[in-house]
């Protein structure tokens, strides 16, 4: 499977059928415009403005509604659903979905979302909220028992690819525009007649529509979860599981019907039969993933053989992993010799498996996670950490010190460059903390990175991570490009410079290389003031923020540029890359999303 192409068909046909909803939406304008023609001989060019003004208050009225629904977040959504956030269950069953979420998202370069369990039966998955920082992902009780790894794994890829996309947020902007439309329609239908017939017609053909656009995105998350897992078998057999399951991906509550484009599978066994249906039919998802596909759904045992504490139900499970991981296991002889698991997925798992489980269990409650990450700031220089220490005595909350105790032993020689993904574990934990205890959190954070000037600027990019993922940042609209905001292009390059290189020479010639990778002749580095620089850095940050997507992609690019200049990427320069990814809301380079680790065993490495 060419994933690449698959995705950018999926891209080109969403965009197709997007401007044909556009061109049926201003229907009502153009026929208005004919009827007027062959009535009155002539056109006046407000008329089609005038419907068009007419149409706008129901438009945004329904826009309105539906994107207030979302005001809560994923979260709200979620437990408005009935789900169950699973961190907060002390059940360790439930830690291989923790474990897949957490590896996506750290391979991936996103936040860790807080993962939700919804007790139902059918095999379903959802991903919902607003922006990606405070998005969650949710998974059915069927999915949990029903779906292997590798199954589970691909679910949560085409969930994350759903996330990136801003899936949620572009489905409810839709729906909103047809429910203003539905509205409209149908006050024109008052009038009886042929006016009630268009009116319905109109309305009927604006949702078939944006259903089929909603389709396309689909196949892109289809397409994006198979590249990302290298295994599109693995998404098509978690596909053939639900059209083989007793339930499918049936959920069985109502309030799902305001969202129902953000499930992996259609909620509703009416729905995925309807010609108009957001979701597209199993079966073709299925072929676009497995061309050799004979059409047989597997035979799924009931849900029911698979639970419960008694030897049968655990020998039932046990024999439905084994046989229920064929379909998946067989990609291997069937792929064009493509390593099965991505590289940056292996680094993820590295990552996680190198920690030890005290440490990753600490990462799951706010006060052990507060805890661990005061502990990965304490200096390796023994005054300064003296220092640390008794600034941390005067802690508001004393329970935080005695799992800083309690993490002093397997914290010992931890590897720099697990910092991130450890602060990546505990961001679902620090979402519950309240607004004054966050500022709590950041505060201690700059006052432990303060005790020594080359870790002001470490601090103060961690910092600016948690805010990006934590409470979450208002979008700016991109206005800008890098040649208006030179002035902050070049603070901004000559503070990485300066920050990686060990002399002046290197960082001169790091800032210079950078400056290549922009379109537009940058001024000489200036000699930064570090007070100076600090006070400004978030006003520029600000501007930055402001930049066009395109804008923000070559900046990226232009900083991995200054840092890989000497051939060593250091963690610290790693933190503050990704503290300007996350505050431009933009990805990684390529290449960058997941840090080298240097403790790695070279024999696992693959040649």
């Amino acid at each position: 499977m060419n994933f690449f192409e698959h995705q950018s068909r999926a891209r080109r046909n969403a965009a197709y059928r997007m401007l044909l909803t556009i061109g049926i939406l201003l229907t009502p304008a153009i026929l208005w415009t004919y009827v007027s023609s062959l009535i009155f001989g002539e056109v006046h060019w407000y008329e089609p403005l005038a419907v068009c003004g007419v149409m706008l208050p129901f438009v945004a009225a329904g826009y309105w509604y539906q994107i207030r629904k979302l005001k809560g977040g994923g979260s709200a959504i979620a437990e408005k659903l009935g789900a169950v956030l699973i961190s907060d269950q002390p059940d360790e069953d439930d830690r291989w979905v923790l474990e897949i979420v957490e590896e996506m998202a750290i391979a991936s370069g996103n936040p860790v979302p807080p993962v939700y369990l919804l007790d139902t039966d059918g095999v379903n998955a959802f991903a919902a909220g607003r922006t990606p920082q405070d998005s969650v992902i949710a998974v059915t009780l069927g999915a949990f028992y029903i779906l292997n790894y590798e199954e589970m794994r691909a679910v949560i890829a085409e969930l994350f690819s759903q996330i990136q996309n801003n899936d949620m947020r572009v489905d409810a902007q839709m729906t909103g525009v047809y429910s203003g439309i539905a509205c409209l329609a149908l006050l024109l239908g008052l009038a009886g007649g042929y006016t009630l017939i268009i009116g319905l017609g109109w309305a009927y053909l604006v949702f078939l529509a944006m259903s089929r656009v909603v389709r396309q995105r689909k196949y892109l998350a289809d397409a994006a979860a198979a590249q990302f897992t290298r295994n599109p078998l693995s998404v098509a057999s978690a596909l053939k599981k639900i059209g083989g399951y007793e339930y499918g991906s049936v959920i069985g509550c109502r309030e799902s019907e305001d969202f129902l484009q953000m499930y992996f599978a259609a909620p509703f066994e009416e729905l995925g039969k309807r010609w108009v249906a957001p979701h597209p039919p199993l079966e073709k998802r299925i072929w676009r993933l497995d061309p050799d596909w004979d059409g047989e759904y597997p035979d799924v045992p009931p849900l029911e053989s698979l639970m419960g504490d008694d030897e049968q139900a655990d020998e039932n499970l046990r024999r439905w992993e084994v046989l229920g991981a064929v379909g998946a296991a067989v990609s291997a002889t069937r792929q064009t010799g493509e390593e099965p698991n991505a590289w940056d997925l292996y680094l993820a798992r590295v990552a996680l498996d190198s920690v030890c489980d005290v440490v990753t269990a600490a990462a799951r409650h706010p006060d052990s996670a507060r805890a661990l990450i005061y502990r990965l700031l304490l200096s390796d220089d023994a005054p300064a950490r003296e220092y640390q220490e008794s600034q941390l005595q005067g802690c508001p909350d004393q329970e935080i010190l005695h799992h800083m105790q309690a993490l002093k032993g397997p914290m010992a020689n931890l590897d720099r460059y697990l910092r991130l993904p450890l602060i990546d574990l505990c961001v679902p934990a620090l979402k519950q903390l309240t607004p004054a205890q966050y500022k709590v959190l950041t505060d201690t954070i700059m006052s432990l990175c303060s005790v020594d000037a080359k870790t002001i600027l470490t601090g103060w990019a961690l910092v600016q991570i948690l805010n990006a993922r934590v409470p979450g940042r208002r979008q700016l609209l991109g206005l800008y490009t890098l040649s208006q905001r030179e002035s902050d292009v070049t603070l901004v390059l000559g503070l990485f410079a300066a920050m990686g290189h060990r002399s002046d020479s290197q960082a001169e010639l790091a800032y210079y290389r950078a400056c290549d990778a922009l379109p537009f002749y940058t001024a000489p580095r200036d000699d930064l003031d570090e007070e100076d620089t600090l006070k400004s850095l978030d006003k520029r940050l600000t501007h930055l923020r402001q930049l066009k997507s395109e804008e923000k992609e070559t900046l990226m690019d232009a900083i991995a540029v200054c840092i890989e200049t000497d051939g060593h990427i250091t963690p610290e320069e790693i933190e503050l890359m990704r503290a300007m990814a996350d505050a431009l809301d933009c990805p990684m380079p390529e290449g960058l999303e997941t840090p080298s680790f240097e403790t790695a065993d070279a024999e696992l490495l693959p040649a």
